[in-house]
């Protein structure tokens, strides 16, 4: 069984230390977060949430593993979301570089925050939820209630 933790970050204020030590938060109204989830089995369809914090909006969308889209839906979100999002973005960023393995099928998470004129930062998970590093759950439970409440009825990710 393998467990993957593929951490490179794109977003150069979650992944670089202030002069004291603290972790930078990235500006919310420049930033741009794409969180995708694919589940573990073959053949399994791609949940993409793209929040955009500059033209606040948020697109759900969903694809089969061949790229065929099966929906897309656009909602608007607030600077008050964005500010949420962006300091649950922070800690996912800081985990660049680990590895684990021990999970075979696993969904996969990914998570890629775009910070103005900053680098990029990617942050990706094969696992569980359960086991994931600080961050993830409350990243993952934060997003679903947005989902939600910004697409009332729509089927998303688990």
């Amino acid at each position: 069984m393998k467990r993957v933790i593929y951490l490179s970050c794109l977003l150069g204020a979650c992944n670089t230390p202030a002069p004291d030590g603290s972790a930078l938060t990235p500006t919310p109204k420049s930033a741009r977060y794409d969180y995708q989830i694919i589940g573990g089995k073959p053949g399994a369809q791609v949940e993409q949430l793209q929040i955009d914090c500059i033209n606040k909006q948020a697109v759900l969308s969903r694809q089969t593993p061949e790229k065929v889209a099966v929906y897309r839906h656009v909602a608007a979100v607030s600077a008050e979301q964005c500010l949420a999002l962006a300091g649950l973005a922070a800690p996912l960023c800081r985990e660049s570089g680990q590895q684990q393995t021990d999970v075979f099928d696993a969904a996969g998470y990914t998570l890629r925050c775009h910070g103005g004129n900053l680098p990029s930062v990617s942050f990706h998970w094969q696992g569980t939820l359960r086991s994931a590093p600080d961050g993830l759950r409350p990243w993952h439970d934060y997003t679903r209630g947005l989902i939600g409440s910004a697409f009332p009825g729509v089927n998303a990710y688990p």
